[in-house]
């Protein structure tokens, strides 16, 4: 049995952490591509932009994340529509003292109808970045690795997960009647 790699580890985040999270339709691009910023225009689903659907990230690892997609307009028979696309995925993070801002090219791994919505499972292919002499967004191969500042912040919450179940209930009041 071989030893779990990094993206294997997967966090919920909670959602005071998620400050941001966009996606923008990018069926045509892939790896190595370069885009103009401009042409984009407004995400297709934004956490915050409407009230006819709400946007949830269930959980996140260094290579990909799964998100729930709540809307009375996607019923279980679209959910399939879903399959094999790709997004532009920004996302914004509460990490230690700044913000984790990324900017991922993400394809549809699994999509699979859910109460009111649809649940979402996308791996991240490769990472946007903004390059400023040429004016337009690249996006760089992640060629299966993940993402490094990403795997550090799913790895702490995993650890404070763990720990946090390894504490019995009503322990900590236990130990400090001890002292």
């Amino acid at each position: 049995m071989s030893a779990p790699r990094r993206r294997d580890y997967r966090a919920a985040i909670p959602p005071a952490q998620v400050l941001g999270l966009a996606l923008w339709s990018a069926d045509t691009l892939g790896p190595g591509d370069i885009a103009d910023p401009a042409a984009l225009g407004a995400p297709q689903l934004d956490r915050d932009a409407s009230r006819a659907y709400s946007l949830h990230l269930a959980n996140l690892s260094a290579g990909g994340m799964n998100l729930r997609i709540a809307s009375r307009r996607i019923d279980a028979a679209r959910a399939s529509a879903f399959a094999g696309r790709r997004f532009l995925a920004r996302l914004i993070l509460a990490d230690d003292e700044e913000a984790l801002a990324l900017l991922l090219l993400a394809e549809v791994r699994r999509a699979q109808a859910a109460q009111g919505g649809v649940e979402l499972a996308l791996e991240f292919i490769a990472r946007g970045r903004f390059v400023r002499a040429s004016r337009s967004l690249h996006l760089f191969p992640l060629r299966g690795r993940g993402v490094d500042r990403l795997a550090a912040l799913v790895n702490r919450a995993h650890a404070e997960a763990q720990a946090a179940r390894a504490v019995p209930a009503g322990a900590a009041a236990w130990y400090e009647t001890l002292a």
